[in-house]
């Protein structure tokens, strides 16, 4: 018999004996069966057995029916085990941390059994965490790749590398770790044991001692994922071909040359990123080969290229090389300005950056004498210390220089708004700005490619101007005013205009009269047909410097539009 069947006998005949009478309607407080203290605590003892036997009952029945429930009724309890791992490891595919899943592993059993029996789940040792944490860790690690990451200071290091060293050395594919003087046997464990490494992320921390040097074995597998701040591989080794990610930070000595780079994209068709940041020191080149690279570079998986605080030769050498359509990422910040020249290469990589941006910022500039285009579309923002793989960033940041050509100096700027237009580019959010010279033909050539910059798309509701002069602000104004015989009202969508960086510092009250004149035009007080459609939203907000704002709240255009709502979010500078 049970241990449960055996507390069910006792409290029954326990009760039994105390309450034989079946027309009773519960326990009479006065029975003089129970007059006796020890016969009530008897009582007492098998009605509190039986609660905990019914309660326990209750939740181990209303378990299994949960249990049958999400079997039979739910798909994703229906799917194999090493597919619900799948879609969990898809859901965050550049999760460096095992703590996700063991939050995971409280839904209920069934996840419990998928993730505990999954080997790539615990294929990382982390040696920042806690010993019970790590612990658990080794004990479900019984096969396959080990991913070695230590974030921060880890516990009782001497333990860790003495388990790691227990391991076979072929299962040691991947170190991320932020280096540091407490950590330098970590990196001596690894060099030790480098001929099977094919992920690499190091970030080396200290400030006052040069680049560390990582003596990469010449015998091993091609390297796949490589991420190094602050860390030196030998360039020339075989192993770097074959990569998926070659990221290189805060190299001040031991830099590639640009032939070595050359060779290492040539030789990894797959990559994906790529990117060089604070490379070389300020007016320094890389070294330079006997013969620079000619071989084009074939990079059809692209999708993140960086040039950022490097020698200017290096983008100069390398970009006009690669050949990519699929790149999403593009951002070119040489230590010196050297605006990229144009070739289809180039125009490619801009395309396919700018493609997917709802918004940009262009700034065409003929300051120095040579025109150029420069394209932002977001906020420069500090780089992680250790960045995920698997991460997906869009965007752009490049200068393009246009050379004089047949169809004049501004040729390329014309043929990037044709490719534009022709990838089906539908931006929202536009900053258009011109910083000129006093010269009077580049006003009557740079304005009419703005005009017609904006005229090819329709698709923009939010417009901001930063133009030098009162002159090619209220040009623009005029065109947007539509009204030209044969041609529809530009941006019909617009719904915002910025007009608070004219530099128009000294005319205030021209680029008044020039806004009252674009809001009466572009939106009259009656409509030539009640019953037809408006040709254009009606505008939404207007910003202008405080001292227009003013006056226009004084004196309000006769418009459509009301004050309240289109000034009601303004704010000064």
């Amino acid at each position: 018999m049970s241990p449960i069947q055996d507390i069910v006998k006792v409290a029954v005949q326990t009760y039994l004996q105390h309450y034989v009478t079946p027309d009773k309607a519960s326990l009479v407080r006065a029975d003089a069966s129970f007059a006796a203290e020890p016969t009530k605590d008897l009582m007492i003892d098998a009605f509190e057995k039986l609660q905990s036997l019914v309660n326990e009952e209750i939740t181990t029945q209303a378990c299994f029916m949960k249990r049958r429930r999400n079997q039979e009724h739910s798909i994703i309890y229906r799917l194999p085990p090493e597919l619900l791992v799948e879609i969990i490891l898809a859901t965050d595919p550049g999760s460096r941390s095992n703590s996700s899943f063991r939050t995971l592993m409280s839904v209920s059993r069934y996840w419990f059994d998928a993730i505990v029996l999954c080997p790539r789940i615990w294929s990382r040792v982390d040696l920042s965490a806690a010993p019970a944490s790590r612990t658990m860790e080794m004990t479900r690690r019984l096969r396959g790749p080990v991913e070695v990451q230590c974030r921060s200071n880890p516990f009782d290091l001497d333990r860790s590398l003495t388990e790691l060293a227990a391991l076979n050395p072929t299962r040691l594919r991947s170190l991320v770790c932020i280096l540091s003087p407490s950590t330098e046997a970590l990196l001596s464990f690894f060099q030790e044991r480098s001929s099977n490494i094919v992920d690499l992320e190091i970030v080396y921390t200290t400030a006052v001692t040069p680049e560390r040097r990582f003596d990469l074995g010449m015998d091993g597998p091609s390297l796949r994922h490589l991420d190094l701040r602050k860390v030196a591989l030998p360039w020339t080794s075989p192993r770097l071909s074959q990569l998926h990610t070659l990221m290189l930070e805060n190299l001040k000595k031991d830099m590639p040359s640009i032939n070595d780079l050359h060779r290492i994209l040539t030789s990894s068709p797959a990559l994906r990123c790529f990117g060089l940041r604070f490379i070389g020191i300020e007016g320094q080149e890389p070294p330079e080969g006997l013969t620079p690279p000619s071989q084009p570079i074939l990079l059809p998986e692209l999708r993140e290229l960086v040039f950022n605080k490097v020698p200017s030769a290096i983008p100069k050498t390398l970009i006009p090389l690669i050949r990519s359509h699929s790149c999403q990422y593009l951002e070119i910040r040489p230590w010196k300005r050297a605006p990229l020249e144009p070739n289809e290469g180039t125009l490619d990589l801009i395309i396919g950056s700018v493609v997917d941006q709802s918004k940009l910022l262009i700034r065409l500039s003929d300051a120095e004498g040579t025109p150029s285009v420069a394209l932002t579309s977001h906020q420069l923002v500090a780089i992680d210390a250790l960045r995920d793989w698997a991460d997906g960033i869009t965007g752009i940041n490049v200068e393009l220089s246009t050379p004089p050509s047949a169809d004049g100096p501004w040729g390329v700027f014309d043929e990037l708004v044709s490719r534009l237009q022709a990838a089906g580019w539908n931006p929202k959010d536009l900053h258009l700005s011109w910083d000129a010279t006093q010269n009077a033909s580049n006003t009557d050539i740079v304005l009419p490619l703005i005009c017609n910059f904006i005229a090819s798309f329709p698709t923009v509701t939010e417009l901001k101007f930063t133009l030098p002069t009162l002159l090619s602000v209220c040009f623009v104004l005029r065109f947007l005013e539509g009204g030209t015989a044969g041609m529809s009202t530009p941006l019909p969508e617009l719904t915002s205009i910025d007009l608070r960086q004219a530099m128009v510092f000294d005319d205030q009250e021209g680029l008044e009269n020039g806004v009252r004149s674009f809001l009466e035009r572009r939106y009259p007080p009656h409509p030539a047909a009640a019953d037809a459609p408006p040709e254009v939203s009606p505008l939404a907000r207007i910003f202008v410097p405080h001292l227009v704002a003013e006056k226009l709240r004084c004196a309000w255009p006769t418009t459509s539009l009301s004050r309240k709502e289109v000034l009601n979010n303004w704010w000064p500078m």
